[in-house]
């Protein structure tokens, strides 16, 4: 597949800010695919805001929803309340009727807004009215017809097939397409120009991720568990210091890829629906239990402009592709599960996607994640992998020919077969499904499926069978040219791996040493406590060195520090104190700091210089005084 490269212009960071370029050289017509190549660069908002008639497509019903939220003049053809199809296409004709844009006399063009299903009405009423030509059909996420194969294949080819055979003008868009090979065995993919977006390097964030290796026993239930106790005690989920101010994240928004998990979460630590946004397909059996709890499925913040919410927001695949977040301060969590087919993600495709959702740049910690993982070892070979596809695909093809060659009624028997087939595994023996159209059916083979099942099982080999190949394919999907430099990245690396708090402060304090310029973008890794940077400009690397980066004597040498200052501010110079006077002021000193030792009045001179002597007081005796000189 032949790739054009559109370079956008200097400094541009949004689709819209490079409109004349690309509207320059995008087609206005015919079939081609538009690759991004970044999320939340507005694609999306770009041909909403266009003059011209559109239908948006989407595989995800909750992105349209938030859409149309922030396109009042849109057209949902959806409906909450299940309304009936006749309803449904009189309220679409209606639509259309009193858009002055298609008669001819200004106004707005019209832009409808339909899931993968709706398409096919949709498109019979543009077809009725003469007008299917005047619209470009936009594919959202068009990468959702592969990686969604696996449990609804037939939907998806009937919906491609459909669309191919009447729509003149089509933009399938992404920011993570599948690879071309997988896009080359689909004739609608094939024939499509290519255009993939260059950016300017200036404009682009390498995001911060921590990779966590879950441990044996653990699972996203105990883990995020943990981070509700933390973020109770704490008041945030991570902070970050920029030009010398602290941030904090109060917001957390969470990837688990299955319900049944989520609504262990809620239950087991007690989340309200006033805390708690739930973003899922609304087709999920859990969805009833959710909802006699007391929650909503779906709701979500669309308003930019004044971004109001929840401190929990758990998304599920179903949901997220496509789908904007609007925080100013949220932070992300990812749990991939290699040892279940359904938690794992495409690497090179969803993980840029998890992470491209939030839109505000005033988030600062929209680049940052914790991703935790599990690995499972692969079990298939590839030469199995392929030997087995092979044979399905060469069955498919044999039962393909005795189809076109047999009668009326084994023709129907055989497409009755493939349509019981177990709909837990649909694809197991071959790849066929039969395909409705508008002449009524046909048996296929499902490239969809097979191209979505050969994804699968290059993850768990290539991916998901260790550690390091996980961390790796990571790591390299967030590496974005130019913007950060390898020294720094290499030892974030390092600094995530390490487990030993003693080398952590080893590392930390020898890179900084050495590294001074990347100061200010230490202070905003979210994943470096705080106690590493106090440390450091506390006591300097040389005495970091001589402490052997021991936490605890170093500690102790900071909270000397502290008392030290803290007992010239409170402990007058040339002034004499009773032995009393100087343990009272030096325990509450000791309180202060978060030093648990008790304290007596000789100890004063470990932090200050100070003259014991006797003294007569006023009522004569002597006492024991401490002069401070």
């Amino acid at each position: 597949m032949n790739i054009i490269e559109i370079p956008m212009p200097q400094n541009v960071r949004y689709m819209s800010e490079g409109k004349n370029v690309l509207f320059s050289i995008l087609p206005p017509n015919g079939k081609y695919i538009l690759d991004k190549a970044l999320t939340g660069c507005g694609g999306t908002e770009l041909f909403l805001n266009s003059g011209r008639p559109l239908v948006l497509i989407s595989p995800r019903s909750g992105v349209l929803s938030n859409k149309a939220n922030q396109h009042p003049e849109c057209h949902l053809f959806r409906s909450h309340e299940k309304e009936k199809l006749d309803d449904l296409k009189t309220k679409l004709r209606y639509y259309l009727d009193s858009n002055h844009y298609i008669s001819g006399m200004g106004g707005t063009p019209p832009k409808i807004l339909i899931t993968l299903d709706s398409a096919k009405y949709v498109i019979e009423e543009l077809q009725y009215r003469r007008t299917i030509n005047n619209f470009l059909f936009l594919v959202d996420e068009f990468q959702c017809l592969i990686s969604d194969a696996s449990f609804k294949g037939k939907t998806d080819l009937e919906f491609l097939k459909m669309l191919d055979g009447n729509a003149q003008n089509i933009c399938y868009m992404s920011a993570t397409p599948a690879e071309s090979p997988y896009l080359d065995a689909l004739v609608e993919f094939r024939n499509c120009i290519y255009y993939k977006l260059e950016w300017d390097p200036n404009v682009l964030v390498e995001p911060t991720v921590k990779e966590i290796l879950m441990r044996k026993g653990e699972t996203p239930i105990t883990i995020f568990s943990d981070i509700i106790r933390k973020y109770r005690r704490d008041g945030y989920f991570a902070r970050k210091i920029i030009n010398g101010h602290e941030y904090k994240s109060t917001e957390a928004v969470v990837f688990i890829n299955e319900v049944k998990t989520i609504l262990k979460i809620i239950q087991q630590n007690n989340l309200m629906p006033t805390e708690t946004t739930i973003l899922i397909s609304e087709s999920n059996k859990e969805v009833k239990k959710l909802e006699r709890l007391g929650f909503t499925i779906g709701e979500q913040c669309t308003d930019r402009n004044n971004p109001v919410n929840k401190t929990f927001t758990f998304c599920s695949k179903a949901s997220f592709e496509g789908r904007d977040f609007y925080s100013t301060n949220a932070f992300t969590y990812i749990f991939l599960d290699g040892t279940k087919d359904w938690q794992t993600h495409d690497i090179s495709i969803e993980i840029p996607q998890m992470l491209g959702r939030q839109r505000l740049d005033v988030n600062l910690f929209k680049y940052n994640a914790m991703i935790y993982y599990r690995t499972k070892p692969c079990v298939e070979s590839q030469n199995d992998f392929m030997t087995r596809m092979k044979e399905k695909l060469d069955e498919s093809q044999t039962l393909i020919n005795i189809y076109n060659k047999g009668d009326i009624r084994l023709k129907k028997a055989l497409a009755n077969t493939i349509r019981n087939k177990d709909c837990n595994n649909p694809y197991a023996s071959n790849y066929l499904d039969v395909v409705n159209d508008y002449n009524g059916y046909s048996l296929e083979i499902n490239f969809l499926s097979a191209a979505g099942e050969h994804i699968l099982w290059s993850n768990q080999a290539n991916t998901y069978n260790n550690p390091m190949h996980l961390t790796t394919a990571i790591q390299t999907q967030m590496e974005v040219a130019g913007t950060k430099p390898q020294e720094l990245r290499d030892f974030e690396n390092s600094f995530n791996k390490e487990l030993d708090p003693v080398q952590k402060m080893r590392l930390y304090s020898t890179f900084r040493a050495c590294h001074s310029e990347y100061t200010e973008q230490l202070y905003q890794n979210p994943f470096i406590d705080f106690e590493y940077h106090k440390a450091f400009n506390l006591l300097g690397p040389d005495e970091l060195m001589r402490l052997n980066y021991d936490l605890e004597a170093i500690d102790l040498r900071m909270i000397g520090d502290a008392i030290t200052i803290q007992c010239q501010s409170s402990f007058i110079k040339g002034k004499f104190y009773r032995a009393d006077e100087v343990k009272e002021i030096l325990q509450r000193i000791y309180d202060n700091v978060g030093y648990s030792k008790a304290a007596t009045a000789s100890q004063l001179s470990n932090y200050i210089n100070i003259r014991p002597s006797n003294r007569r007081m006023d009522d004569g005796s002597r006492q024991k005084v401490f002069e401070i000189v």
